[in-house]
């Protein structure tokens, strides 16, 4: 993990997005992809929106390259949605840098495949789908996505909201102005 946040840290400061790139691959031969994901996000979630942007670009190549598989976003994404909340006591931007990486990888194809699935939410910790917030954090990611609101998108919601007497849809477009 801290040998990740390193190389993040040095591209942040200037450094070059091929030499981040091999930098993460070599790490990712010799360690977990998971972890090194992880602890990129938990890493930016503090930082400037700037190197929130510069993570995603260096991350989105490494899933194009074929240096990071997307199987690890998953299982990457739990101590960031668990601890989110907490998260946000001393960096308040957080959630939105969060929904924003997740939102990004979204729409980045790779194998003519989204990297991730918005139903990858369902599949978060117990603490985040009970927080009372998930819902709000799906319409978040919608919104940082910018695509509008598609039938899945809804579904997902809805799963979240738990709450059958609120309307999804209607919820998730409310969050969007």
């Amino acid at each position: 993990g801290d040998k990740a946040k390193s190389i993040f840290r040095e591209f942040f400061v200037g450094g070059d997005l091929d030499e981040a790139i091999v930098s993460i691959s070599e790490l990712a031969i010799a360690s977990d992809s998971v972890v090194i994901l992880r602890e990129g996000i938990l890493l930016v979630l503090e930082m400037k929106e700037d190197d929130v942007n510069k993570f995603v670009t260096v991350a989105d190549q490494c899933f194009l390259q074929g240096k990071l598989s997307s199987s690890c976003v998953v299982p990457a994404l739990q101590d960031p949605l668990e601890f989110l909340r907490d998260i946000e006591i001393d960096a308040p931007r957080a959630s939105e840098f969060l929904a924003r990486i997740l939102a990004n990888w979204l729409t980045v194809e790779y194998n003519n495949e989204p990297i991730v699935m918005l139903e990858c939410l369902l599949k978060a910790p117990e603490y985040f789908l009970s927080d009372g917030r998930p819902a709000e954090f799906c319409a978040q990611v919608v919104k940082a996505r910018g695509t509008g609101v598609t039938d899945a998108d809804i579904k997902v919601v809805r799963q979240l909201l738990g709450d059958e007497a609120i309307d999804a849809r209607e919820f998730v477009e409310s969050r969007l102005l």
